[in-house]
């Protein structure tokens, strides 16, 4: 499967998704913002990321937990899944954590935020 057909299989699922739950001229506006996002990858990856779900011992990562809803998405779905409810006091956030853990997809990460109260 080329890089393509799987950026439009994951660009698919996700406009899928949003017109499932509402068609209207937000939703038409958002799917646009879907249909614009840059070509990515689809890899496996976790789905959960957040600092709950990652053991550390004297300051090294050595577990990490919570793999229910890993599965494969679309390369920027790790750090936008980190960023969509998270506790903005946190050093999560303070500290730009996750700029440092993972790529960063400032936006990717733009156009989901606009879509998360369509699909969540």
């Amino acid at each position: 499967m080329g890089l393509m057909t799987r950026k439009r299989l994951s660009t698919t699922a996700l406009v899928r998704a949003l017109e499932a739950r509402a068609r209207n001229i937000w939703t038409e506006r958002v799917v646009k913002f879907i249909r614009a996002m840059p070509e990515h990858g689809i890899v496996f990856t976790h789905n959960d990321w957040a600092p709950r779900n990652i053991l550390v011992r004297d300051g090294h990562v050595v577990a990490i937990l919570d793999w229910e809803f890993s599965g494969f998405y679309p390369d920027y779905w790790k750090f936008v899944k980190a960023l969509c409810w998270p506790d903005w006091q946190s050093g999560w956030i303070k500290d730009n954590a996750i700029d440092r853990i993972v790529q960063p997809y400032p936006v990717e990460l733009a156009f989901i935020l606009h879509a998360r109260d369509l699909l969540w």
